[in-house]
């Protein structure tokens, strides 16, 4: 049966379609089009609560459950195909459908931001055209996956859009990296958007190409580099206080500079976009090839070489497996190993069952989406730290099973290389640092004949290879899978605010700013995937950036609708609200002092990850803001 058919099949296909089915989503799914209320009945819903450590099989469906949810699923498409859909959407069958998953005491926890999802909220779809024109300018920086979606759907508002893109093609971080393995760890019907679902992903964690694709097909199906000057750096942005917009100053390819003009500046440059380059002695001297992940050239072939990765987090992750077969040597350098969660499919194409059903059954897709993220952020309470618990390498017991059963994962991929193990299980506890989707390539690259891991630290770089107490290893490449300055928000750009005010002094190395997106003193300034926004176990990235674009819109709107030409967070709120995410980040296993990451500064303060819920962010991001938000109009005649 061809996956993208949508004759009527078989019920012999539709059995064999179903065995390959996640039942839970697909049931919520197929009650939403139907209308029938035995597809979510009590009995069918998932067993799964916030105890589970990993994702049970069907969300923890008995056998009776699941044998009896296939059959009337297949009944449900049997009459779908023939009869289509029963009834419009509506909010009433979602509410429905999203209790059977998470249950009647959280649904309306979640209803909102489904309503968003789902399309039934009327400011959603980023691709209509604009019903007004306000005739507000606004720019956005950067032309990556937060760019695009704020351009889009500022345009559908109905304001004057530019991008600023610095390089000549859409899509951020997934053109900039280039490495060999790069590919997503978080779902691809997760990390897209909630108003361009691609129901015809060919793999469950897609590739780089794949990935960057659904950009490029979307910037080209929306027109959106009409709007977009490529080559185009923005190095400073003043507000004049005088006329209240932003005074830019850009840069092109050549360096020629320009001045504009812009009422709205949105920043959407991303946390992982300034590779940190390692200050390693003698590095600079080194004879061979060195490269980051983050910028592996096009003409980099290293078979038959002699290879160093330095690092073991998730860009070597993917390098050091992909890799492997091909180097005559290779040499991973680690300073603390990674949390693997185990993923056995992660680099296979989707069943031909799964495919078949997201090509067919409408908003299948969706439902696979909310399910992921309902999920993910079930197992948030695993990361909650208990003030209690005093054993090390975990933060709860909670934490601790979780840290035996993927200690016990590890080992027993080890057993054929004992003297790995202690190099190979991580000392510090599940989720302080970011988990990593396992498939078996990992372990297997490392105990290669061809591999050394080297858990010594690096003492130089020589013109041949790199020193440690243990000896040189010398080498023909340096591979350098050190991520990114994440918190140097900054990097390149200097931004005056009111009176000439510094971003870079009034933040002094710790970014802070209200839901990650505003910040006193800099009226009309937003930020996407900015401080405090990132995610670890609470949902997607996509629908986070998402609701921070949903905020700046309700900026904007609140602004117009006053007759107001400057919007600006007030001080007060911006102190609540960092010492309210200060107070949880602390409270989680990313937040313990003992453990050093990219989620935090230079001074160990969490400057990158949002704590809670993305439904509560959405929630806030939604929310009236005229008692967190000061107005005005310039005087036109001052």
């Amino acid at each position: 049966m061809s996956v993208h058919t949508k004759a009527e099949p078989s019920r012999e296909n539709l059995e064999r379609v179903l065995q390959d089915a996640e039942l839970p989503p697909l049931l919520a799914a197929l009650a939403s089009l139907t209308g029938d209320a035995s597809l979510v009945d009590p009995e069918l819903r998932p067993a799964m609560t916030a105890d589970d450590l990993l994702v049970p099989a069907q969300g923890g469906m008995s056998p009776e459950a699941i044998e009896l949810g296939r059959q009337r699923a297949l009944a449900a498409l049997e009459e779908f195909f023939v009869d289509g859909e029963k009834g419009a959407p509506s909010v009433e069958r979602l509410r429905r459908s999203a209790a059977f998953l998470v249950g009647e005491d959280q649904v309306d926890v979640y209803l909102p931001m489904l309503e968003y999802e789902f399309q039934l909220d009327p400011t959603a779809d980023a691709s209509k055209p604009p019903t007004r024109q306000t005739g507000l300018r606004a720019t956005v920086v950067g032309g990556g996956m937060s760019g695009i979606a704020a351009a889009l759907r500022l345009r559908a508002a109905g304001h004057d859009v530019t991008i600023l893109e610095k390089a000549a093609d859409f899509g951020g971080v997934w053109r900039e990296n280039n490495y060999p393995g790069c590919r997503l760890d978080t779902s691809n019907f997760a990390y897209s958007y909630s108003w361009h679902q691609k129901a015809d992903w060919q793999e469950q964690y897609s590739s780089r190409d794949a990935v960057l694709q659904y950009f490029r097909d979307i910037t080209e199906a929306t027109g959106l580099a009409e709007l977009t000057r490529f080559d185009t750096t923005l190095e400073k942005a003043t507000w004049q206080d005088a006329d209240n917009v932003w005074e830019l100053v850009v840069a092109d390819g050549a360096g020629r500079t320009e001045t504009l003009r812009t009422s709205i500046l949105v920043i959407a440059r991303g946390q992982l976009n300034v590779p940190h380059q390692p200050a390693i002695p003698g590095l600079q001297d080194f004879g061979g090839v060195v490269t980051h992940t983050a910028t592996w050239p096009d003409d980099l072939d290293v078979t038959g070489k002699s290879v160093a990765v330095v690092g073991t987090g998730a860009s070597a992750f993917q390098v050091v497996p992909e890799v492997e077969p091909i180097v005559a040597s290779l040499h991973v350098f680690q300073r603390s190993a990674p949390w693997m969660l185990p993923t056995p499919t992660y680099k296979e194409p989707l069943t031909e069952g799964m495919a078949w059903l997201f090509a067919n059954v409408p908003d299948y897709h969706r439902w696979y989406r909310f399910y992921q993220y309902w999920t993910t952020q079930s197992r948030h309470k695993v990361a909650q730290v208990d003030p209690a618990w005093d054993r090390t390498g975990s933060v709860s017991e909670l934490n601790h099973r979780l840290r035996e059963v993927l200690g016990d994962h590890i080992r027993g991929q080890f057993l054929d290389r004992e003297d790995l193990i202690p190099a190979v299980v991580p000392n510090y506890p599940p989720f302080a640092k970011r988990m990593l989707r396992d498939d078996g390539s990992w372990a297997a690259a490392l105990k290669s004949p061809r591999t050394t891991l080297v858990t010594e630290p690096i003492l130089e770089v020589t013109p041949t290879g790199i020193r440690t107490e243990g000896g040189l290893h010398e080498v023909d490449v340096i591979v350098l899978a050190t991520g990114f300055q994440a918190s140097d928000f900054l990097h390149g750009l200097s931004i005056l605010g009111r009176g000439g005010v510094d971003l870079d002094d009034v933040w002094g190395g710790s970014p802070r700013a209200y839901l990650g997106v505003t910040v006193p003193d800099f009226p009309n300034l937003f930020w996407l995937y900015g401080p405090n926004t990132n995610l670890v176990v609470n949902g997607s990235l996509i629908s986070m950036t998402e609701a921070e674009v949903t905020h700046v819109l309700n900026c904007v709107d609140h602004m117009l609708a006053h007759d107001a030409d400057a919007i600006m967070c007030r001080p007060e709120t911006l102190e609540r609200f960092i010492a309210e995410i200060d107070e949880v980040n602390s409270s989680m296993a990313w937040g313990v002092p003992s453990v050093s990451s990219w989620y935090k500064n230079a001074d160990g303060r969490v400057t990158q990850n949002w704590p809670l819920a993305v439904d509560e962010y959405f929630k806030r991001a939604k929310s009236p803001v005229a008692d967190t938000y000061s107005v005005w109009a310039h005087d036109p005649d001052a």
